[in-house]
């Protein structure tokens, strides 16, 4: 057989015109990548220093953005040289079809096309999908591969290129792609760590591709592996009706309950027994256990409960007193310090009625001579899974790399509660993802986050998160609880809806997995943060700032035209308040305002907005006039402010309304375990993310007035009533 050899492929360094073409892309590439993921953590011999080299390294970005071409009416904005960096694309693939007289034309524009579509499909998408992973090869090339392969593959579609033209093509194609490697080497050894590489979707992306909300989703989807479905009912829980709301789903389960969390109080700060997690054992998990006991011989139906909680706060938070009378509620009894005898007392009572329960169940005790007396024991408990046990013969250095860590440095910080989800029904049961545990600290009302409700086909996600996990953990398969298995999700199922009276809401659900796991949220995160339209609202709280990418995604979206809101708490209003954690956000804080200050001409020029926000009222989460008033001040003072929320006058004079009526009733909440004008903690994460349209003409609406006015009258009935069981 005739061996058939590839034709020579003509040396493109030959054409003069393809050199500089190809340079133009990849500066404006760089400069692109400078504006929108511009590095923030500049070091120095002293704090003083390191401001200072950021100020040199900001001002020379200012003279890029100066001197770009190409962007409309040369505009320097980075928006401006995300078109330029499009139209130079489109130019060099023009040099590629004709040297002598490039013009770019609809062929050039459909190479340029090509390229972005190999590029976000094969490079960026794969590669930025791995942000917070170690990577087992840090580089491009796997991903650059697999991308020419699809250029090649549409270059002719639409049209045949002559030979030449194809080899010219690709050339570019090719020394494009590596300088976007050594792009990429220069921010791994900015960031000191190629977890933290992202490569600017812009790459690929042009500002319509992604200035809706079905586009959008649709990138969160490919890069997160997530997907978005209909038919969800969202409810707020505002944090002083967390505890009651896990109370009531204990309650409402009726096949199983997860308790998915990373802390449950043993003891208060006094050192004393908590209340709350007492109240969760005995009016909770051990009340409602009696009473399906009790109904079992009628329902035949007995709840399975779980509770998921990671060892190092198992231990630190010394949950052991309350977890074991769970897992053992038939046999073991507490011992509490003295003064709770009556605490003592009510367990051993309820318990009491428990073992009454299960003997004069009919049902229970012959399912147990036919099973054996264990698995009466395992049926009748709340069981407890003990998560990320160390081993302490396992040490990574990748995280301190001379002296190593073991691996109990990680640890699972998701706070979860699902109960009765099943693939057949996903509108049936329900959801809560929050950023409190179980304990007084969190029932407070100095204690400012946040839970949501979710009950529809969104919500399943956590049901294959917990199997997920438990897998991760050791078990096998087989081990699963049956109630967390997979099962397939019928056609009719999709179709299916909450009951009642709710909204058909879009979601999707994302989990960071512990360690070295896939970080879905943070994927998502910097999708948004990079790729929101000019104008959006971003509003991005947080208790911890030890990590300055999610601060140059912010900045980058605020240079595009974004309106950014950044807070931080003070020391004292910080719930993790070490010297390090704070520490790193007072440098990370800092560089911000320098640049808030150093790049205001350019925010300007784009209405964009970049604010640094300071997290330090004294007055408590639940002094409902108080904080009216504080806000109304605040609207006052900053006119900036006022004119972000553009609220309608009768919006205002509602609120002052509400707050003297408030303070004529003598408002005082009643119940609170913790003085109630503590220094709240700052604990929310709940970033905010609005479009233009949707902030700009949503909030300037009338009617805020009412619904506002009867948000904080019902927020004060709930400080102020003993309602949480």
């Amino acid at each position: 057989m005739r061996s058939v050899e590839a034709s020579p492929v003509p040396d493109p360094m030959r054409v003069d015109a393809l050199l500089p073409a190809v340079a133009e892309v990849t500066r404006l590439a760089k400069l692109m990548d400078q504006l929108l993921v511009p590095f923030l953590d500049v070091g120095g011999s002293s704090h003083d220093d390191a401001l200072a080299d950021l100020g040199r390294r900001l001002e020379e970005v200012r003279q890029g953005l100066a001197g770009t071409p190409g962007a409309p009416d040369d505009a320097p904005t980075a928006q401006g040289v995300v078109l330029a960096y499009h139209g130079s694309l489109a130019d060099a693939f023009a040099v590629a079809l004709r040297p002598d007289r490039p013009a770019t034309n609809a062929t050039a524009e459909r190479l340029a096309q090509a390229a972005r579509t190999a590029l976000l499909d094969e490079l960026l998408i794969p590669h930025n999908s791995l942000l917070g992973q170690y990577r087992d090869v840090k580089t491009l090339q796997p991903f650059a591969a697999r991308a020419r392969g699809a250029f090649v593959r549409m270059m002719d579609e639409g049209g045949v290129l002559e030979d030449v033209q194809r080899w010219r093509a690709e050339w570019i194609f090719d020394r494009f792609v590596s300088d976007l490697e050594e792009m990429r080497e220069v921010k791994e050894d900015q960031w000191g760590d190629e977890r933290m590489v992202w490569m600017p979707l812009q790459l690929a992306l042009l500002p319509e591709d992604h200035d809706e909300q079905e586009e959008l989703d649709r990138i969160v989807e490919r890069t997160a592996s997530v997907r978005f479905r209909s038919g969800n009912d969202v409810d707020y829980i505002l944090n002083e009706r967390f505890q009651w709301a896990l109370h009531q789903s204990i309650h409402e389960a009726q096949d199983y309950h997860v308790l998915w969390v990373h802390d449950i109080q043993g003891y208060d700060g006094d050192g004393n027994p908590d209340q709350v997690s007492f109240d969760q054992v005995r009016h909770g998990y051990l009340q409602t256990l009696l009473e399906r006991i009790q109904a079992y011989d009628r329902a035949g139906r007995l709840p399975e409960y779980h509770i998921f909680l990671d060892q190092w706060f198992y231990e630190v938070n010394k949950g052991r007193i309350w977890l074991e009378v769970l897992e053992d509620p038939l046999d073991h009894r507490v011992d509490l310090p003295e003064g709770f005898e009556a605490w003592e007392a009510e367990l051993d009572s309820v318990q009491d009625a428990l073992a009454q329960a299960v003997m004069g169940s009919r049902r229970l005790q012959s399912e147990a001579r036919a099973y054996g007396d264990d698995w009466l024991k395992n049926r009748v408990k709340v069981h407890i899974h003990i998560t990320n046990q160390p081993d302490h013969s396992f040490w990574s250095s990748q995280i301190m790399p001379i002296f190593g860590l073991p691996d109990d440095a990680l640890r699972d910080h998701r706070k979860i509660v699902l109960w009765d989800l099943t693939e057949e029904n996903p509108a049936r049961g329900g959801l809560m993802l929050t950023g409190m545990g179980v304990g007084e600290h969190y029932a407070g009302t100095h204690w400012e986050d946040r839970a949501v409700m979710i009950r529809g086909p969104a919500a399943l996600y956590a049901k294959e998160a917990a199997r997920g996990h438990l897998l991760e953990q050791g078990l096998t398969e087989q081990q699963i609880p049956w109630v967390l298995r997979a099962r397939e999700m019928p056609l009719e199922a999709f179709s299916a809806r909450v009951e009642g009276d709710v909204t058909d809401i879009r979601a999707t659900q994302l989990h960071n997995a512990v360690g070295f796991g896939r970080k879905q949220v943070s994927v998502a995160k910097a999708v948004m943060y990079s790729l929101m339209e000019p104008g959006a609202v971003l509003k991005a709280p947080d208790s911890l700032w030890n990590h300055p990418l999610w601060a140059s995604l912010l900045l980058g979206s605020a240079l595009r035209g974004g309106r950014v809101l950044i807070m931080s708490p003070s020391l004292a209003n910080a719930p993790a308040a070490g010297w390090p954690q704070m520490s790193r956000a007072y440098e990370l804080m800092s560089r911000l305002v320098l640049v808030q200050s150093l790049l205001a001409p350019n925010l300007e020029e784009v209405g964009g907005l970049l604010r640094v926000g300071l997290y330090n009222p004294e007055i408590g989460v639940g002094d409902i006039p108080a904080r009216i008033e504080r806000f109304l001040d605040t609207m006052d003072r900053e006119s900036w402010l006022a004119e972000l929320y553009g609220f309608h006058p009768l919006v205002t004079d509602s609120l002052r309304a509400v707050a003297e009526d408030l303070r004529g009733q003598d408002f005082r909440p009643d119940y609170l375990t913790y003085d109630w004008t503590d220094a709240p903690k700052l604990h929310i994460k709940a970033n905010l993310m609005a479009s233009r349209e949707g902030w700009d003409h949503l909030l300037a609406q009338p009617e805020w007035a009412v619904l506002m006015a009867e948000y904080f009258r019902g927020r004060a009935d709930h400080v102020s009533e003993d309602d949480r069981f």
